[in-house]
């Protein structure tokens, strides 16, 4: 089986609710919520089974990861939290998926802009801007996280909660 690997930007979080709340402290807003369980039920419908969820410590981030991980009655000993991918860079998402076990054939992080945008960009993936809780998804054409490089990417899809009926 050939690794995959899916990039989740986290998904609308509220403004109106984080006031005097630091960026990272910032929760998810109804619609939000709403989209991360689409989208979690999307994945559930389509039987992707995830091995590892690797998410940003940020509020908005993490609460993305577990409502889609309850969503895909996925354990949520599978969600490791990396403080590396909030505010990430194209490097710290490298660096990150480098770290990773290469028993895990299917990998999710979730993140936030501009860094995933960047990241879909760079692939070739000809995504500008990821939308809130939208989903890259990429075939990894190399055995080994540690050895990936752009080059090893192949895009496969990208979707936003609002393309999910």
């Amino acid at each position: 089986m050939s690794k995959e690997l899916y990039l989740i930007r986290h998904a609308k979080s509220s403004w109106e609710d984080s006031a005097g709340l630091a960026d990272i402290n910032r929760p998810l807003e109804l619609r939000g919520i709403k989209d991360a369980i689409r989208t979690g039920q999307h994945f559930q419908k389509n039987k992707v089974l995830l091995d590892k969820i690797i998410s940003s410590n940020g509020i908005r981030a993490l609460h993305t990861a577990t409502i889609m991980a309850k969503e895909m009655h996925l354990d949520f000993k599978k969600i490791e939290i990396c403080q590396d991918l909030y505010h990430a860079d194209i490097e710290d998402f490298l660096r990150v998926i480098h770290g990773v076990d290469d028993q895990v054939e299917r990998l999710a992080l979730f993140s936030h802009n501009p860094g995933i945008s960047d990241f879909a960009y760079q692939s070739g993936s000809g995504i500008l801007q990821v939308s809130t809780n939208g989903v890259l998804h990429y075939k990894v054409k190399c055995k080994s996280w540690k050895e990936l490089r752009f080059e090893d990417l192949e895009f496969l899809s990208y979707s936003k909660p609002k393309d999910l009926h």
